[in-house]
């Protein structure tokens, strides 16, 4: 889906009506009204600059959307919303990473109003920092867990990924079995102890061979 970036009211028409139609066909339409509302939001001026920044820096702005009936274990207010935890750029060469500095992005995205993740120092792998910062994620309730960004020898982010929190991969997991899977019974424990006995080898196992920063 393509519409312009202060989504006027001729480009949502073209998206169609989401009413009656199924909840996946209408996350797109959702998402951009979403984007529309947080633009609207933003202080006076600020939706104008935050245009001009990421066009003449070539940025894109990425986030995760979060939607109301979307099956979130996480409470993240009444409000449908956007967490953004990037900014990559177009033309951007192997050499420069994956995306800006995560520092930078936030400080940016946030000077301009948006919901940013919260960044964190950063930690060596296999150190004892990092093993704490692991343990403290995986612990977290009412959380999904944190954006890791690795970084190279060159100081640049060569891998994002999710770090999950315990509780919402196991939530989460449930969840999946009852209502997708329709388990019950034997099948349903059985696939639940299989999660969590898995789920604290996954978080470790999460961190690759780089440095890592958590927001």
């Amino acid at each position: 889906m393509l519409v312009r970036f202060s989504v006027p009211e001729e480009d949502l028409a073209l998206c169609g009506d989401d009413a009656g139609g199924s909840w996946r066909a209408a996350v797109p339409r959702r998402v951009v009204c979403v984007w529309r509302d947080t633009l609207r939001a933003l202080p006076a001026g600020s939706g104008v600059a935050l245009h001009d920044y990421l066009s003449t820096r070539g940025y894109t702005a990425c986030f995760a959307a979060i939607l109301r009936d979307s099956g979130h274990l996480v409470d993240s207010g009444p409000r449908e919303t956007l967490k953004f935890y990037a900014l990559t750029h177009r033309e951007a060469a192997s050499a420069a990473g994956l995306c800006v500095d995560p520092a930078i992005s936030v400080e940016a995205l946030r000077s301009f109003g948006l919901n940013a993740v919260a960044p964190q120092l950063s930690v060596e792998l296999a150190s004892g920092e990092c093993a704490a910062l692991q343990e403290d994620v995986a612990r977290r309730c009412n959380s999904k867990g944190a954006v890791m960004y690795g970084y190279g020898g060159a100081g640049v982010v060569v891998r994002m990924w999710r770090l999950r929190s315990h509780a919402f991969a196991m939530e989460r997991a449930v969840q999946e079995a009852i209502v997708t899977h329709r388990l019950s019974g034997a099948a349903l424990r059985s696939r639940v102890a299989r999660r969590l006995a898995g789920c604290r080898g996954r978080c470790a196992g999460a961190v690759g061979d780089v440095g890592g920063d958590a927001s």
